[in-house]
Order: C-alpha cells, then sequence, then structure tokens
C-alpha cells in the first residue's frame, strides 16, 4: 500500500515527512515522496479529480477502527465505482 497526498503545505512539512518515514518503518504503508507527485492541475491525473473524490465521499460514510480493515474498506469502496465512470476520468 502506498499513501498518495497532494502538495499542500501541510503534506511537504518536515513534521509530516518525518511521521511517513516513522510510518514506513513501523507498518507496511510506504508514500510517495513530495518530489514525484505532479502538478496540481486537473490535466495531472483525472483520476484525483473523479474517481478519487468519489472514493473520499464514499469512504467517509464508513468508519474502520483498526488500520487493516481500512484496506479491506478502501478495496470494497473502490470496487463499488462503476467501471464506466472510471473510463470517463481517464478518457477525458
Amino acid at each position: 500500500m502506498k499513501l498518495h497526498q497532494d502538495k499542500a503545505t501541510s503534506h511537504t512539512s518536515i513534521s509530516n515527512s518525518a511521521f511517513l518515514e516513522k510510518l514506513k518503518t513501523d507498518t507496511v504503508i510506504a508514500y510517495i515522496p513530495f518530489q514525484y507527485i505532479p502538478a496540481m492541475s486537473p490535466d495531472a491525473s483525472p483520476m484525483d479529480y473523479c474517481a478519487f473524490s468519489l472514493l473520499t465521499r464514499d469512504l467517509s460514510k464508513r468508519k474502520p477502527a483498526m488500520l487493516d480493515e481500512l484496506g479491506k474498506v478502501l478495496e470494497d469502496e473502490w470496487k463499488s465505482i462503476p467501471m464506466e465512470i472510471l473510463r470517463k476520468a481517464l478518457l477525458s
């Protein structure tokens, strides 16, 4: 599993970088380094502006209590997004 964040200043801070390194060391969750995050643009990644916003909306309705539950919830919600919506986002 890899954590993907945007370039918000709170995500690029020294304290957040330290937290992500600790998370990577303590768990199986890695992260995409700041320098590899694409510029914030609808053209850069249609999935950020379509599918992931749908996923975020659906995830806000569910409250996994444990970290291992989060992976299952993410997988379930991702699979529930209709493929046609994902195709339209990628082809836009």
